[in-house]
């Protein structure tokens, strides 16, 4: 199997041209991005960039770390506790192709710089 192969069950939904450095008290903003993104790919696992790192949230967070090995930590975010998940930017390879070898949809997104939420967050 090519490697091509292996990511045909990964969706791209959003891409820039460079990573970008997540401000720091982000994740909040983030994560109603990532909110956002899940109920448009309701099938898929969304992992969102976020600096060098692609995050899961919330119940895709424990399903990755189930298929891929990833280690669940939790946060508080508006006095809410949210699992998350996550792999650098470099690891992507290995880690989407355990998640779609598994039998899942998985979807990275990449914010824009301009993006609104960024925007908000800085």
């Amino acid at each position: 199997m090519s490697r091509r192969d292996n990511f045909q069950d990964c969706l791209i939904v959003k891409s820039t041209g460079r990573p970008h450095r997540r401000p720091q008290g982000a994740t909040r903003v983030y994560y109603k991005a990532y909110q956002s993104l899940k109920a448009q790919h309701p099938d898929a696992i969304v992992f969102l960039r976020l600096g060098d790192f692609y995050e899961a949230f919330d119940e895709d967070a424990q399903i990755a770390s189930d298929d891929a090995d990833l280690i669940v930590l939790t946060r508080k975010l508006s006095g809410e506790t949210v699992k998350m998940c996550g792999f650098p930017y470099h690891a992507a390879y290995r880690c989407v192709s355990k998640l779609v070898k598994a039998g899942h949809r998985v979807a990275l997104c990449c914010p824009r710089h301009n993006d609104s939420h960024l925007q908000e967050a800085t």
